[in-house]
């Protein structure tokens, strides 16, 4: 058996991997990392974009760690023009809520996404939109669905996502928008993967990969993969 091939051929299907992971993410990532304060301005993210931009279906996850605030405070928008037509923000009573905007109703009606929610402590967040039905889920597990009463309006690729100025300090991470309905088992293996590094980096965290170059059975340089 050639096991310098093997190694090769194993070399590859992690470099193949690792580009399908990339441009299979294309496209869904709205930030990496953002800090949300009074005084830090976040640029905007045009939904031109972002996938399928005016999908009537998408989800919104992202992980987040309120560290300090006072009152109520949001997190961010996405925009129609100049109006909200989706918020999210959290409330001086630790509920953590989403406004919507329908076609047949003006302005924004507020909903619960979850009470007594965690300060100074990471939490994944999905809120997943399909027509009128909206399903939110915390750590991976889902918390709640509810019907709405009207459509909501829908982004176009005109709309932007535009992030608050708290009075406080929070932070997002790993924030993303699918334009497709989520899944349980997408819901817990996005909250597994945690809220920093890219899957392979989780995965090979542990582990390390190198090879050797021989002339005449004798070892004249180390390379490591990773």
């Amino acid at each position: 058996m050639n096991y310098t091939l093997v190694i090769l051929g194993v070399i590859l299907l992690v470099v193949i991997f690792i580009l399908y992971r990339v441009l299979s993410e294309q496209g869904n990532v709205v930030t990496s990392i953002v800090t949300l304060d009074a005084s830090t301005t976040n640029p905007s993210v045009n939904f031109s974009t972002l996938a399928s931009p005016t999908s009537q279906k998408y989800y919104l996850s992202f992980w987040v760690n309120i560290e300090s605030i006072t009152g109520s405070a949001d997190l961010f928008s996405i925009k129609n023009g100049p109006d909200d037509i989706l918020k999210v923000g959290f409330k001086s009573d630790a509920t953590l809520f989403y406004s919507i905007k329908s076609v047949e109703v003006p302005g924004l009606v507020d909903h619960t996404i979850m009470t007594n929610f965690p300060i100074q402590k990471w939490a994944f967040v999905v809120l997943s939109i399909d027509g009128n039905v909206v399903d939110m889920y915390y750590d991976g597990k889902m918390i709640r669905s509810e019907k709405l009463s009207a459509k909501p309006e829908v982004p176009t690729k005109d709309s932007t996502i535009t992030f608050s100025k708290p009075n406080g300090i929070i932070f997002l991470a790993k924030f993303e928008r699918n334009p497709t309905p989520i899944d349980p088992t997408t819901a817990w293996n996005k909250y597994m993967a945690g809220n920093g590094g890219n899957y392979f980096s989780n995965l090979m965290s542990s582990y390390g990969a190198s090879f050797t170059i021989t002339k005449d059975n004798v070892a004249i340089n180390k390379v490591s993969l990773f």
